[in-house]
């Protein structure tokens, strides 16, 4: 075995093992012997963002499709790295690339139903998570989102919902627990909650089963899943 597999092996077993920091260093090394491996890359992006880092990883995932552009893994990690960010509008171009290269993703799909669901295009978003629903092993996590989805779209009625009118669009996704708020509550403590970040108030619990990325105060269930938990190591709410 040569000494650039047996590094890569080495950190391919830190990153199975969890030991995210550990095999960012190990990809590191790596790479500095072979820096034309997009597999390295693709994995050093895959621990950074356990870390929190979306940033570091956004890069080694870019670095990824310029080494092979027709990556549709590099396309689709790119673009949730950029949804961690906050900048959807790329996120949803590098998406729909990554689902341009190979369309039979279940992942990519509902991640692209995400995007159209934050941007208020609801029928372009029932497509992709109706792609989700129906390939994916475990759906649930995306019924009631397809279901919001299909009303809001007007593909579906619900007793009491105008989907034309804003008012009723935006208490039928309350009613959903359903929310995109990301900013920081100063009062979160006076409200009686444990979390700074509103979204916590309406968004479903998620787990985050089989990650380090752990919240300090509610473990692996943040409402907000691994996402939110990437967030607040970048930019912990008060007190954490």
């Amino acid at each position: 075995m040569s000494t650039c597999d047996g590094i890569f092996d080495k950190a391919l077993k830190l990153l199975d093992d969890e030991q995210f920091p550990e095999a960012i260093q190990a990809f590191t090394d790596f790479i500095a012997l072979c820096p034309e491996s997009e597999g390295a890359y693709g994995n050093r992006g895959i621990a950074r963002m356990h870390t929190g880092d979306d940033v570091g990883a956004l890069s080694d995932f870019r670095m990824v499709v310029e080494l092979n552009p027709d990556d549709a893994q590099g396309y689709a990690m790119a673009a949730e790295a950029l949804r961690n960010l906050g900048k959807y509008e790329e996120a949803l171009t590098l998406i729909s690339e990554s689902l341009e290269i190979e369309d039979d993703e279940p992942n990519a799909h509902l991640l692209r139903g995400w995007l159209f669901f934050r941007g208020e295009q609801y029928e372009y978003a029932a497509e992709d998570i109706q792609i989700y629903v129906d390939e994916a092993d475990e759906p649930s996590e995306a019924v009631d989102m397809l279901r919001v989805c299909r009303v809001l779209s007007g593909l579906d009625t619900e007793e009491g919902v105008d989907p034309t009118d804003a008012e009723d669009r935006q208490l039928f996704l309350d009613d959903m627990s359903f929310s995109f708020d990301f900013t920081y509550n100063d009062e979160y403590e006076a409200s009686g909650l444990f979390c700074g970040y509103a979204h916590c108030l309406r968004n479903m619990p998620r787990r985050a089963e089989g990650s380090a990325c752990c919240c300090v105060i509610a473990g692996f269930e943040c409402p907000g899943g691994e996402e939110q938990i990437c967030r607040c190591r970048l930019s912990p709410p008060k007190d954490f």
